[in-house]
């Protein structure tokens, strides 16, 4: 399992707005939102009227529903992993039990390896964590690269981190 990892001076709503092909068909498991792991309270409001799945404390949205709410859902220091249709299921949520939040870890020299080990045994495909910035990991160092180019970057393409999972 492939991962590649970077660190931009962006957001999330920004990511999305810009580069939606990221979330686009995904299953994204939010488990942050503004420094809370309680997620599901945090977004009760802003979800009414929206079809939400839950898993523990955090909510799975459509694609669809997270590029629609990007700009309400995501005030920064929030947490996305993204996952194939159905993927999330079969992990246990307590597997989420800390963020990696970009005031915490930002991907421009290293990776935590428990993220590292919760992308690889959750199957997560995508994930992106905003507060101090942007960190995201995809499936591809091309959509990495894509991304970051959609976001605006310009020339200076930030160090990408690409390494096997396991």
């Amino acid at each position: 399992m492939h991962r590649s990892f970077t660190f931009i001076d962006s957001d999330i709503p920004e990511l999305l707005r810009s580069f939606p092909e990221f979330a686009d068909g995904m299953d994204c498991l939010v488990t942050c939102v503004d420094s809370s792991m309680n997620v599901r309270e945090s977004l009760a409001f802003d979800l009414k009227g929206y079809r939400t799945l839950t898993h523990g404390p955090f909510v799975v949205l459509e694609a669809t529903t997270i590029l629609a709410l990007q700009d309400r859902l995501f005030p920064g220091f929030d947490e996305i992993y993204y996952f194939q249709t159905g993927d999330w299921q079969s992990s246990d949520p307590g597997l989420w039990e800390r963020t990696f939040t970009s005031e915490q870890a930002q991907f421009s020299e290293d990776v935590p390896q428990e993220l590292r080990d919760i992308m690889k045994l959750s199957h997560a495909v995508r994930y992106s964590s905003d507060g101090y910035g942007l960190n995201i990991a995809a499936e591809s160092t091309t959509l990495l690269r894509a991304a970051c180019s959609a976001v605006g970057v310009g020339s200076a393409m930030p160090p990408v981190i690409s390494m096997e999972l396991g």
